[in-house]
């Protein structure tokens, strides 16, 4: 499964529609679904979206686990959840 099905899969369990997003993201609408047509999503846009859905993007390896959060947003970025 794509990163883009990935995303709109929990965008539906969330009930949360692309202008949503896109504003939560401070970006244009045609930009997300852009995203998601493209499946161009990068870290920073992974962390937005979890952070928006209420989730946590992780990487586990070997039983370890990773969490990417707004702390790893440059501060442009991160600014917006403060």
């Amino acid at each position: 499964m794509s990163v883009a099905n990935k995303v709109r899969m929990v965008m539906g369990l969330k009930k949360k529609k692309a202008p949503a997003m896109a504003a939560a993201m401070e970006i244009n609408a045609q930009s997300f679904r852009n995203k998601l047509t493209r499946d161009s999503f990068n870290t920073w846009d992974l962390i937005e979206i979890a952070e928006e859905l209420g989730g946590t993007l992780l990487l586990e390896v070997d039983g370890q686990r990773v969490v990417f959060g707004l702390e790893d947003l440059p501060p442009e970025r991160a600014g917006k959840y403060k």
